[in-house]
């Protein structure tokens, strides 16, 4: 197993926690049919994917395999379920398009994507200064994807009947690329006045001579085309030369956040008004995320396009926050006074309450160091005593 790239992004050792996460890949190699897999600086526990699945799925790596290793429940970890995921760039040639993408709602995959507005900057030989605005669309058909997973799954499909159907079988009259396609095809519309620059896909299959690789969260390109590479979503795209091999589709940890609380106003209304996602929930795991520690030295001395994200509509990560470790909910959620007026939130959130699971270990903390507080004052006598009603105190007893 090449853990090159990863080595690079740690220097100083690679955590224990990946390390742990390394050994499910270690375990695979063993497989028959497993040629060979390599790990990316990118590489980590998709933590959304996870606890929406409720089992362990990662990113960031491509894993090669020959033609008659079949698919069983233990490959789930790694056949991501965002299957053909496409980024596209398009070139904005309307003065309305910025006010579009900032007032739309788009119909986009709930998980790590978004249709967001990106200005680059440039000189010319004189001097003069240069601003060009682009769209990019990054997104996935995922009830079209997990459809397809669910049928090789199902049926313990042979990886050359995947790669095949991949390409070739059709849901619901369409291809998985057709749908996708369409689908980011209808964004485009609602936008309009784009012109398509380029187009990449990530999370599928590539065929060798006696071999097919998966490329989970990464990209091939050779030398003389231009790639785009997500750095994070508040700071946006930059555009590199493809390098001829396999690399990073984007350069985002998997579990580190920005410090919402360390921002300045002006950061903050780019965190929650630039960055808009569906419903009031304002924790939103993916336009927090940070990029990996080294993505500096990644990109090099190349001579790279910056896309700064300026506005756009990102995946609202549903139902994530009551499945987070309670000091994640807290770190991710900003004092009341620091969250923009603009920012259709929870009432509870105004009032600066959060509202987590009744966890054992959470509900244990709280009764031992602060019970006077959680219980109701009907059920507190005076000094230390409580004031149960008898059913209750019975049924509590008869829970021993």
């Amino acid at each position: 197993m090449d853990t090159t790239e990863l080595n690079q992004r740690y220097p100083n050792g690679i955590p224990e926690k990946l390390k742990e996460d390394l050994a499910k890949f270690e375990n695979l190699i063993n497989n028959k049919g497993v040629v060979r897999v390599k790990i990316l600086s990118n590489f980590g526990q998709d933590l959304e994917q996870s606890y929406t699945k409720g089992y362990p799925i990662y990113k960031g790596f491509v894993i090669e395999l020959n033609r008659d290793y079949k698919l069983s429940e233990h490959d789930k970890f790694w056949l991501h379920p965002q299957l053909m995921k496409t980024r596209n760039l398009y070139k904005s040639n309307g003065a309305d398009v910025k006010e579009k993408v900032a007032k739309t709602n788009f119909d986009i995959s709930a998980y790590a994507s978004s249709v967001a507005l990106y200005c680059t900057h440039s000189f010319d030989e004189i001097g003069g200064y240069k601003e060009q605005n682009f769209v990019i669309v990054d997104t996935s058909k995922d009830d079209i994807s997990e459809t397809a997973l669910d049928h090789w799954f199902n049926e313990k499909s042979l990886l050359k009947d995947v790669y095949n159907e991949m390409h070739t079988l059709k849901f619901d009259g369409q291809t998985i690329k057709e749908h996708t396609d369409e689908y980011i095809s209808n964004i485009v519309n609602e936008v309009g006045d784009l012109e398509k620059v380029s187009s990449s896909k990530y999370n599928v299959f590539y065929k060798s001579n006696n071999s097919f690789l998966f490329y989970n969260h990464a990209l091939k390109s050779e030398g003389n085309e231009k790639c785009l590479v997500h750095i994070s979503p508040m700071m946006g795209y930059v555009s590199i030369k493809g390098r001829g091999k396999e690399f990073e589709s984007d350069l985002m940890s998997t579990n580190q956040y920005l410090n919402i609380s360390d921002f300045t106003e002006e950061q903050r209304r780019r965190a929650y008004i630039n960055c808009k996602w569906d419903g009031k929930n304002v924790v939103n795991t993916f336009t927090l995320r940070k990029p990996v520690e080294h993505y500096k030295q990644w990109l090099g001395e190349e001579k790279t396009v910056s896309y700064r994200m300026e506005n756009g509509y990102f995946s609202n990560t549903p139902h994530i926050v009551e499945k987070l470790a309670p000091k994640l909910v807290l770190f991710l959620t900003p004092e009341s006074t620091l969250i923009p007026e603009e920012k259709e939130v929870y009432s509870h959130v105004k009032k600066n309450i959060l509202k987590l699971p009744a966890t054992e270990e959470l509900l244990s903390k709280m009764i031992k160091n602060h019970w006077k507080k959680v219980f109701s004052k009907k059920y507190i006598s005076s000094g230390d005593n409580l004031a149960l009603p008898r059913e209750l105190l019975k049924e509590l007893l008869e829970e021993e």
